[in-house]
């Protein structure tokens, strides 16, 4: 037990630190040891259908090869027995396993392992027995847990399937949680220790290291303990792909620190804002459900680097990405591709305004100058000076301009997660009546899918109760926080095309784009205070600078509130559509609140995004329709 009196200095995970402390007493140059990383990759797959689960265990070894990093790859997955199934299942034969998303004009996939690769004994792991593998593990985490030093990092990455009652499983047989963590606890003090799990009911994992209070840990898991981790849907690659734990290696693997490996930009959510990213926006994603979400674990803080991240997004994204379990309402959350909001904006039945649902009208008007000449907002402020105003069709406008903005919000959380936005942009106000030759660059790239395409021509043909000209001050806004953030323009793309969130990238849109901005003039410059605009005295947007019913936040203080103030803008939201379903006489079933999401999926855990959802669907992609720009 280390006395109270002396406490860490930190020079575990920083080279420069501990070298000048040992220099200070007296140490040689020649006696510092400088930290060491040490891997472990495990397949423990012995099904031979489970391929796409030693496609993720070859993803990652091969990373590792590439970067000049290596490890230590252990597998008992039966290759011989999975090419066979391979070559007579499918017609025509397959005898490529393939890791990475396909591209157009002839990009192949990041790695592929052949069945002439194997035959010919062109191994880059060893392959052990599936009596074997579990002693192998052990003994490598023994061995490590003897060379080892404080400073130095192990990761270890388990690739296979998990019980509820007997825990993970390395060929044939079972590891408890609580065996695990005995294992790791073995490490010297100062080691840290990486963890990575994709197997069903892996939160078990979690509740293990954190009940034996070990220091420098860091575990990500697939799923919460009593979870499933597994949703498969074939793509083309020959493989099952899209499982539920993607998300988890997305999020988690940014943050493993890999020693020797040439760094890339540190992304915010690493260093300095994980707590709002795993606390806010995973939370923003699904408030009150009970999706399968990744679990974390860690001790302390924990830099890391993103090689790994990008590969594992790459690999799990050429399937259908279906919005209706990926976003944070589990719905298609932009207005006009739910076709029964879309019907009830068309629609000129009449409906009852309530006290409550005009007192919410009441306050977005409050937010505005309403004797102001904004063109998108004129059809709706006319209607405050006739004799009769029609409030109903002034509701209709503002669910419809609040719900884009949801969904536009989805997009936001996902480009943060993926670290093309930096959550200080929301701190700078935005002008939302000005543009700028950037943002209007990124707003023009946007505008090249389907959803808010749409929506203009909805409203040029009097689809948009009281709007008869194009609102996209939404899209201006998190094209504003693109610009801010300095983000990489075709791999953001690629990303919001991925998610349907704006629905699909139109080819024919995209080639106009290119045309209006030939290679290499659409580069954007980092410019953290974009269109900023101006705050009122009381540090609120002031009427004159705002737009009817915009609630996306911005302007907002960046300190411990910062989280309160997204909810309450949010807030916004959830008034307003309480007070359109009110008035439209909605049932439950077809338009749940935010605050009765979980309940409503717990009673239809059969719907897309509830808690039985396991879709058995296959799906033909044709990834040449992907946008390139």
């Amino acid at each position: 037990m280390e006395s109270e009196s002396l406490q860490r200095q930190g020079s575990a995970r920083d080279s420069k630190k501990a070298r000048k402390q040992r220099e200070s007493l007296g140490s040689s140059q020649i006696s510092i040891r400088e930290p060491r990383s040490y891997y472990l990759v495990v397949c423990g797959a012995q099904n031979y259908m489970d391929g796409f689960i030693f496609s993720d265990f070859m993803g990652f070894c091969m990373a590792l090869r590439d970067h000049g990093v290596g490890g230590d790859f252990l597998s008992c997955f039966p290759l011989e027995q999975h090419f066979a199934w391979l070559r007579n299942t499918f017609s025509p034969p397959i005898d490529v396993i393939k890791f990475g998303k396909l591209g157009p004009n002839g990009h192949k996939a990041l790695y592929t392992y052949s069945r002439f690769a194997y035959v010919n004994r062109q191994y880059w792991w060893t392959q052990v027995g599936v009596h074997e593998l579990l002693g192998r593990v052990e003994t490598w985490i023994r061995e490590k847990q003897q060379q080892a030093e404080d400073g130095d990092v192990v990761s270890i990455i388990l690739e296979g399937h998990g019980s509820r009652k007997e825990g993970y499983c390395i060929g044939d047989r079972r590891v408890h949680p609580d065996v695990f963590g005995n294992l790791l606890a073995g490490f010297k003090d100062g080691v840290q220790v990486n963890a990575i799990s994709g197997a069903c009911y892996s939160g078990q994992f979690i509740n293990a290291i954190q009940a034996s209070n070990q220091r420098s840990r860091y575990f990500a898991v697939a799923c919460p303990g009593d979870g499933l981790a597994l949703s498969p849907t074939r793509s083309i690659s020959n493989r099952i792909r899209n499982s539920r734990f993607s998300q988890a290696f997305v999020q988690s693997l940014a943050k493993i620190q890999l020693p020797g490996v040439p760094r890339r930009r540190i992304t915010w959510r690493i260093k300095d804002h994980e707590e709002f990213m795993i606390l806010q926006t995973t939370r923003n994603l699904t408030p009150g459900a009970k999706p399968v979400e990744p679990q974390f674990c860690a001790s302390q803080p924990v830099d890391g680097m993103t090689i790994l991240e990008e590969l594992i997004f790459r690999d799990k994204v050429d399937i259908l990405y279906d919005p209706c379990v990926s976003s944070r309402r589990r719905r298609r959350e932009w207005p006009t591709t739910d076709q029964a909001i879309l019907d009830l904006l068309r629609s000129d039945s009449p409906a009852s305004m309530t006290d409550a649902a005009k007192a919410i009208v009441d306050v977005e008007l409050s937010k505005c100058d309403t004797r102001g000449g904004f063109r998108p907002d004129i059809h709706v402020y006319d209607q405050l000076f006739m004799k009769s105003t029609d409030w109903v069709s002034i509701l209709r406008n503002l669910y419809w301009r609040a719900r884009r903005q949801s969904a536009v919000w989805d997009v936001f959380e996902l480009l943060v997660m993926r670290g093309f936005i930096h959550p200080s942009c929301l701190t700078t106000p935005v002008d939302l009546q000005s543009m700028t030759r950037d943002t209007g660059i990124v707003t023009q790239l946007l505008t090249c899918f389907s959803a808010p395409l749409h929506d203009e021509d909805a409203a040029h043909q009097g689809d948009i109760p009281l709007q008869s000209t194009s609102w996209d001050v939404d899209i201006g806004w998190l094209a504003t926080m693109i610009v801010r953030s300095g983000a990489e323009l075709e791999k953001l793309l690629d990303t919001i095309h991925t998610s349907r969130f704006f629905g699909e990238c139109l080819p024919e849109k995209l080639e106009e784009f290119k045309k209006m901005y030939p290679e290499g003039t659409a580069k954007l410059s980092l410019h953290p205070r974009e269109r900023e605009g101006r705050l009122g005295a009381d540090g609120s947007i002031m009427p004159q600078d705002n737009t009817f019913g915009f609630w996306l936040p911005h302007g907002l203080t960046n300190d411990e509130t910062l989280g309160a103030q997204i909810c309450q803008c949010k807030d916004r939201f959830n008034n307003i559509e309480r007070a359109f379903r009110e008035v439209e006489a909605i049932s439950k079933d077809q338009l749940w609140l935010e605050a009765e999401q979980a309940g409503f999926f717990d009673q239809n855990q059969r719907l897309p995004g509830g808690d039985n959802d396991n879709p058995d669907v296959t799906i033909e992609c044709d990834d040449s329709n992907l946008p390139y720009i």
